[in-house]
């Protein structure tokens, strides 16, 4: 069963989303977390949309993880504050930017309002009393996978 809050972690194919995987050293590319059961938050290209969880993942080999301990975390904030983005713009270069920072270990320092997929989870998490990624100043889809606060939905 799926429950808002949770996490999706997509693989697509294509040479930026190998890229991805290959330079964050995970399996996966994309990420999104569920309003609801049957929907998810993602930043895409197109922008920070709300899409069918089916459509999400059409044709895609995916993931889906929950927190292990959610005592800390408010759902209704970190889902509020991804929904409040919802229609914002996708800065497609910021991903070459992310991957830069991460390859080179540099800080993220612009104030662009642009999101990736998995700085919008993160910053919802945030917002929700979770920080995922404790020693970075940017995440990847990466970041969720390997970290200890989640684990594979059963």
């Amino acid at each position: 069963m799926i429950f808002a809050g949770d996490i999706v972690l997509v693989r697509n194919r294509g040479l930026i989303a190998w890229l991805i995987r290959v330079i964050t050293k995970s399996p996966y590319d994309h990420i999104g977390i569920f309003s609801s059961p049957s929907e998810v938050i993602e930043a895409k290209p197109k922008g920070v949309l709300k899409s069918d969880f089916a459509d999400c993942i059409r044709d895609r080999s995916f993931v889906v993880y929950r927190l292990k301990n959610e005592k800390k975390f408010s759902v209704n904030k970190a889902i509020a504050f991804a929904e409040s983005f919802v229609g914002d713009e996708y800065d497609f270069f910021q991903i070459f930017k992310i991957l830069f920072k991460f390859l080179f270990k540099r800080k993220r320092n612009d104030n662009n309002r642009a999101w990736t997929c998995s700085e919008l989870v993160a910053e919802a998490y945030r917002e929700g009393g979770i920080k995922v990624n404790k020693n970075l100043d940017y995440a990847t889809p990466g970041t969720f996978w390997r970290s200890e606060l989640f684990a594979k939905a059963e």
